[in-house]
């Protein structure tokens, strides 16, 4: 484990529940993205360890594994920053005259772009972390969204500031009709903020309950970058509510799916269509997938809910039990023409 490393931990180790070193380059404490646990304080399923050198983060609830700098940023943004720069130093790829004054002039080197953007988005408050009365907590909380995935999102009171912090003047009279929204980022395969969206508390006729915003238009709006594993099976879901139920999966912001080309080969993708049979858009989608050389999920008959967080939040069916249905009804080609007339006439 890097010292740099070791030095940073016991900077944060006092934001960390149960904090204890178990030997020279392990640490236990109870998860801060998970609270780990609502029902038992004493619990401490989070380690810091090494691995061949280099750090790693995971929980043993539910949160997963990290590496040690995307866990950093995940907990301390502006820290991140100063570690990522003592680091580039200690390497010998960043003069130290002062953190405004760095010699990025290794052709190994280059400025970590959307640093700043990152910073202004992790300064907003967790979902997690609000009062459990919260409007934006109480809605996550009805829709059964885990709370592991309440401390990835977050919450501004005020949506179109919050936008103008990131792109100056995107709204230009953002105190009118503003209002609070959940904000779910959109990260790179670098972990940087490339898009984000807004979604409503309580969605009324003059609201959008998403706005999308795009931060990066060289990065694809595509929420998952960050986690996916492309050599796998990768599900593309229109919405992200939808996509943080199924493992190694991507959503598109707005249903724009000719930006997965930009993915590269289509072969290991699955795209998984509302469950709306009677809707003409959703069909001309569904086909033009087909004919694009897309996978298709036509889900089977029986199933009341027209997406996945309403199968688990209305019907009480379990994430796993959702996969395999999916899994079990996947189409392409010829098959799947056939199969997604048939779907549309029930």
């Amino acid at each position: 484990m890097h010292y740099l490393d070791h030095k940073y931990i016991g900077l944060v180790s006092n934001r960390l529940r149960n904090f204890k070193r178990k030997g020279p380059d392990n640490y236990n404490f109870s998860c801060p993205f998970c609270g780990d646990s609502e029902t038992d304080l004493r619990k401490a399923r989070g380690y810091l360890y090494d691995k061949k050198g280099a750090s790693y983060f995971f929980c043993h609830n539910q949160c997963g594994g990290l590496a040690f700098g995307t866990f950093l940023k995940r907990l301390d943004a502006l820290l991140y920053q100063e570690w990522r720069f003592e680091k580039l130093v200690s390497e010998g790829k960043a003069v130290l005259h002062s953190k405004e004054e760095i010699d990025f002039s290794s052709s190994n080197t280059k400025r970590l772009i959307g640093d700043d953007t990152n910073a202004i988005f992790h300064r907003l408050p967790t979902v997690a972390s609000l009062e459990s009365e919260h409007p934006a907590r109480r809605l996550l909380n009805e829709r059964k969204i885990p709370k592991a995935w309440q401390g990835t999102f977050r919450y501004t009171p005020g949506f179109k500031e919050f936008t103008n912090s990131i792109l100056p003047n995107k709204f230009k009279h953002p105190k009118i009709n503003d209002d609070g929204r959940i904000i779910i980022p959109f990260f790179n395969a670098d972990n940087n903020l490339h898009a984000f969206q807004g979604r409503a508390i309580s969605a009324t006729e003059k609201q959008k309950r998403y706005i999308s915003i795009v931060v990066n238009e060289e990065v694809p709006c595509i929420w998952g970058l960050d986690r996916v594993d492309l050599s796998r099976p990768t599900y593309v879901h229109e919405g992200v509510l939808d996509a943080i139920f199924i493992p190694n999966s991507l959503a598109i912001a707005g249903g724009n799916f000719a930006s997965l080309h930009s993915l590269g080969s289509s072969k290991n993708l699955v795209i998984i269509y509302d469950n709306e049979p009677r809707s003409k858009d959703t069909k001309a989608k569904m086909v033009e997938a087909i004919e694009q050389g897309f996978k298709i999920v036509i889900w089977p008959s029986g199933l009341k809910s027209k997406d996945i967080n309403d199968m688990i939040k209305n019907e009480g069916l379990t994430s796993s039990y959702i996969q395999y249905i999916i899994e079990r009804n996947i189409y392409e080609g010829l098959r799947a023409k056939a199969a997604t007339t048939e779907w549309s006439k029930r």
